[in-house]
């Protein structure tokens, strides 16, 4: 059984097409922020990968306070196609299994906090530069887990909650970040704290702000 918001319990053989649409709502939204970025910055001529991360948005400790806007930035930032397929692939798909249980505003708010905490962490633990939205990724499958944590036996939820962090921790990437985005995911998920539309308003503002601005400041 699964809920849909705002339905009734239903199946997934009752899904009818509105409802599909709805579901992927999530997933086109973030699928159009990384795609559009990575056209803007992800396929330019420079062959140099740090000035190339540097130019579109990736942030490190050095620019943590002086550019905050990066933290922004950062998880929508790919350089290689693979990269950005591979996570488009997994955000689209998660992002969907999301919107089962909350609603478009609320599964988007969830990848963006996800993502800037687990990039954050990223930069605050270890040097270089951080890029790319596995760590918001890892806090989609978070935020599912948690919100399926009540049907699940206790042993099956552990078992659940081992093989995730297994995955976020032998997962190609930044392993501390992409276990920062499933605990912050799952702790969201939890408290479900997306679930009025005034904290979802907000972190969209801020996404929306940050966004523009480092368009503004990146071009």
């Amino acid at each position: 059984m699964l809920r849909v918001q705002g339905l009734p319990r239903v199946t997934v053989a009752d899904l009818k097409p509105i409802d599909i649409i709805r579901l992927s709502g999530a997933s086109l939204v973030i699928a159009m922020l990384l795609v559009g970025w990575w056209g803007i910055f992800g396929i330019t001529g420079d062959q140099n990968i740090l000035n190339r991360a540097i130019a579109g948005g990736a942030l490190s400790r050095e620019y943590l306070t002086a550019e905050p806007w990066r933290i922004i930035s950062a998880p929508l930032l790919h350089l290689h196609a693979v990269h950005l397929a591979t996570n488009l692939l997994f955000c689209g798909l998660l992002s969907i299994g999301c919107s089962l249980n909350r609603s478009m505003r609320s599964t988007v708010s969830l990848f963006f906090i996800s993502g800037w905490f687990a990039t954050v962490v990223g930069v605050l633990t270890q040097p270089g530069w951080f890029l790319g939205a596995s760590g918001a990724m890892f806090g989609l499958l978070g935020a599912i887990i948690a919100s399926h944590r009540r049907a699940l036996s206790n042993g099956r939820l552990l078992l659940v909650s081992v093989v995730a962090i297994c995955v976020s921790l032998l997962s190609k990437g930044d392993a501390v970040a992409h276990v920062a985005g499933l605990v912050s995911g799952a702790v969201i998920g939890d408290f479900d704290i997306f679930r009025r539309d005034r904290a979802s308003h907000f972190i969209l503002t801020i996404a929306c702000l940050g966004i523009g601005y480092g368009l503004y400041q990146l071009t």
